[in-house]
């Protein structure tokens, strides 16, 4: 047999050989990319819901409700400040005491929210966007919020027989709060049906619970 035909012949084996342990080498590592990917997105996303979380903790201390919209919360972080109390207990006489509050100082709600020791670069307007790199376009957070009335203080308002206390009445509401991902990177999450998982997120509109469904 012609030495060229022999040597041709082995070097076309021997790249049919290469191309097929790379098919079988990238048949194993693709998905573990993908799981990683996947993994680390997720990562994220509920990393800035967390943020989200303790941010509309603040709104709802300062302000009395949570932020029904990003631009609220957003300039909230940007602009707003939380006061610095101190509290003390003040004997009247014998066994009573007066609870004392003094506001001591105040400090801005990005610096508590956000300390640039840990958040060094962190843009303030990017916490309403999932974090996605695959993506040119960053799709927002679905946010929303509600109020219910708690049953005790309906039934305080309408034993009083004053309706519009009962209606009127700011400590009698309850305050819901629901965020999720609507535009999830896990295929599991996009699927449709009962083996579906759920989309991150955390809240809900007719629980009191901040709560994410991620496992915590």
């Amino acid at each position: 047999m012609n030495k060229n035909v022999i040597l041709i012949g082995t070097v076309v084996f021997s790249l049919i050989a290469i191309g097929l342990t790379y098919f079988l080498w990238e048949s194993i590592q693709k998905p573990i990319r993908e799981a990683k990917f996947v993994a680390d997105t997720e990562e994220r996303v509920i990393a800035r819901m967390k943020l989200i979380r303790e941010a509309q903790k603040l709104y709802l201390t300062v302000k009395g409700k949570y932020a029904d919209n990003f631009t609220d919360l957003i300039a909230f972080i940007k602009d707003e400040k939380l006061a610095i109390v101190n509290e003390k207990e003040i004997v009247i006489k014998g066994d009573e005491f007066k609870r004392q509050i003094d506001t001591i100082g105040y400090v801005a709600v990005r610096d508590s929210l956000l300390p640039k020791a840990k958040y060094p670069n962190f843009i303030i307007d990017s916490i309403a966007f999932i974090p996605n790199d695959q993506k040119a376009t960053k799709d927002r957070f679905a946010m929303a919020t509600a109020t219910s009335r708690a049953a005790t203080a309906s039934f305080v308002n309408a034993k009083e027989g004053d309706k519009n206390k009962e209606e009127n009445s700011l400590a009698g509401l309850l305050q819901h709060l629901e965020v999720k991902d609507v535009a999830p990177v896990n295929p599991a999450r996009r699927r449709k049906g009962p083996e579906a998982l759920p989309h991150l997120g955390f809240g809900s509109l007719t629980d009191l619970s901040l709560k994410g469904n991620w496992g915590e």
